[in-house]
């Protein structure tokens, strides 16, 4: 039962929520285009699932669900006590938590008969400082002993990837060694685009787009990513999604390529259990929920809290 109620968080709030509404019930109505590892177009299922383990592209695990990175905020209020703002030092595990650390899920959920929560930042072409300077506990000590100095997420990001052609007609899950080989963000977007999608017609983002993003004002915007825009053609996928964000919907959810690329992966994952609720078109929520046929990530804290 926990699994399935959960499955709809994912589904019917946090899919909708970053890839657009419209784009999660879209791919709901027509089926998987892009997370399609070995059939045709349209198909109601994924491929290449098995009764554990799922196809988890690197254009996903590499690029596109990296959009988050640039939603994190400098610091976080984890309750209202008086200690509860901050003071606290890092979250890093294999400590005793203090009670000042306790966490108030209200804080960061919607839920309902509590205050607004923190928002998360927008989706933009900005990391926050913590991001930009990394503490060393963060960092692997392999690459503490070989010298690199990639104190910066957006330079570790940088170099996890591999650029690859575009020609590929798949969602690349190909593997290597301690890179991810996955195509730029225009290659990709001109790739969605001839795949003829329903209810889904863009316009790839552009130089000007570009150049009109956090990224491109050297100086003005504290944690840019490279302080200069490059060329277009030479956008990093991960890149291209967090400027398309910002350019297209003003960062508040991802735009067309993003929105596919992670709302057909995270509904994906879902259809590949067989006994998931995407398999299962009369499955409603049973568990107590705040909206009648409805059951959200606040209600779900509710219940384990027991308010």
């Amino acid at each position: 039962m926990l699994t399935e109620h959960y499955q709809s968080i994912i589904r019917d709030e946090y899919v909708p929520l970053v890839a657009g509404f419209d784009r999660a019930e879209a791919i709901k109505r027509h089926g998987f285009f892009l997370y399609r590892p070995d059939t045709a177009s349209g198909t109601a299922r994924p491929p290449g699932c098995t009764d554990d383990s799922a196809p988890l592209p690197h254009e996903f695990s590499a690029a596109a669900f990296w959009f988050g990175h640039s939603q994190i905020r400098n610091g976080y209020q984890l309750n209202t006590g008086p200690g509860g703002a901050g003071g606290f030092g890092s979250l890093f595990g294999s400590q005793r938590l203090k009670a000042e650390t306790r966490i108030d899920f209200s804080r960061f959920f919607r839920i309902p008969g509590t205050d607004a929560p923190q928002d998360s930042l927008l989706i933009d072409t900005v990391v926050s400082q913590p991001l930009a300077s990394l503490a060393i506990p963060s960092i692997p000590q392999s690459d503490i002993d070989k010298g690199l100095p990639l104190i910066s997420l957006a330079n570790r990001n940088a170099v996890r990837v591999t650029p690859i052609s575009s020609e590929a007609n798949q969602l690349n899950t190909q593997h290597m060694p301690n890179r991810f080989p996955v195509p730029s963000g225009p290659a990709v977007a001109a790739e969605i685009l001839k795949r003829g999608i329903p209810e889904l017609t863009f316009v790839p983002l552009t130089q000007d787009q570009l150049a009109s993003t956090k990224m491109a004002q050297p100086g003005k915007v504290s944690g840019a990513l490279g302080g200069v825009a490059p060329k277009i053609e030479e956008l990093p996928l991960w890149v291209y999604i967090l400027a398309e964000a910002e350019a297209f919907n003003g960062g508040s959810v991802l735009g067309p390529v993003g929105g596919m690329l992670v709302g057909e992966v995270m509904l994906g994952l879902l259809t590949c259990d067989d006994a998931g609720i995407m398999r299962d078109p009369f499955w409603r929520p049973t568990l107590p929920s705040a909206a009648i046929g409805r059951f959200g990530f606040g209600d779900l804290v509710r219940i384990v809290e027991g308010s």
